[in-house]
């Protein structure tokens, strides 16, 4: 089986959530590692450099990808490997299940042009970066 943790404008309610076809919600989740940066925009950027103070964990949506046929137009829409890349990450529910996924974090080149922006700010002592248009 393969799973997808998205956190912008694929989730449920945002504007690409229709590409996710026929996945199946399992619940939200958030990502087990600190090591992400989250820029905001019309659309956010998650960095997995570490490279600023405001490192932290994001919270997202967690699917199980039917068709083989999603990932192909999950990776159009990404721009990968140009603007996205995909990254292999362990979430943990919000019913506390764990999972391997697959998440799209900023490409090199995507984070070269990321370190000119401010980055978001984690809430909490868990430090959870979520993007909320």
């Amino acid at each position: 089986m393969t799973y997808v943790f998205v956190y912008g404008t694929l989730k449920k309610g945002f504007g690409n959530h229709g590409v996710l076809g026929k996945s199946i919600y399992i619940d939200e989740a958030i990502t087990n590692s600190q090591e992400f940066t989250m820029f905001n925009g019309a659309f956010p950027f998650v960095s997995d450099k570490n490279t600023h103070e405001n490192a932290g964990r994001i919270l997202g949506e967690l699917y199980e990808v039917t068709e083989p046929e999603i990932l192909v137009n999950l990776d159009r829409l990404e721009g990968v490997p140009s603007l996205y890349i995909r990254k292999d990450v362990e979430v943990t529910t919000l019913n506390n299940l764990h999972y391997n996924a697959i998440m799209y974090v900023a490409s090199n080149g995507s984070n070269e042009r990321l370190e000119k922006r401010i980055p978001m700010i984690p809430k909490g002592r868990s430090r959870v970066l979520e993007w909320e248009d």
